[in-house]
Formats: C-alpha cells, structure tokens, sequence
C-alpha cells in the first residue's frame, strides 16, 4: 500500500488525516488490522503488516503465508485470474469449493 499502479511511491501518509485520533503509522495499523479482522473469514493466521521508507515516504506491505483454507471478503470468494480478481459465483464457486476439498492437505 502506498504504490500507484504505475509503480510510483506514494506512501500512505494522505491516509493518515482519515485517522481521527491517531494520524500516524499506528493509527494506520491499527485501522488495517481491524478492516481486516472485520472483513475477511477466517482472518489469516501469521498476517504479517511491515513498513518501509521509499524516497521519503512510507509504504505499507502486508504479507499472508498459504493457507489450503478459503477466506472470504464479505462473505464473497474471490480468486485470482491472470492479474485480474474474479468472484466466484454459482455453478463457479461450487466447482471451485469441491475442487479444494479434494486437494491434499499440505
């Protein structure tokens, strides 16, 4: 977070003002973690949030290990096609769900 599209640093300082009481790195955290916590289930175990200085300016990584489980954002399943995130829906989302529950385990 805090990279445009393109490639650009932005950093994630303009978000700060959206804080209220806690306009800083902190108070970033602490609102990502709990967008997350109150969006995705089940919220990803070992979710790591970092940051790091690029020309100045604070940029937000978040990383999230493998996991054989699906995770829903907004009780929706998305998934990834080529670069693009696709939900699943239907005939899509059942296929996809019986395809994981005959994955081994890893």
């Amino acid at each position: 977070m805090g990279v445009h599209d393109t490639g650009a640093v932005i950093g994630i300082e303009p978000d700060y003002a959206l804080l209220g009481n806690k306009p800083n790195r902190d108070g970033f955290e602490l609102k990502l973690t709990g967008f997350l916590r109150e969006r995705i289930s089940p919220m990803p175990v070992n979710l790591k949030i970092s940051f790091v200085v690029v020309d100045g300016k604070t940029v937000c990584r978040i990383d999230v290990p493998a996991d054989p489980r699906p995770h829903f954002l907004d009780d929706k399943l998305y998934v990834r096609l080529g670069n693009s995130t696709q939900e699943l829906i239907g005939r899509d989302l059942q296929d996809w769900l019986q395809q994981r529950r005959t994955l081994p385990l890893e």
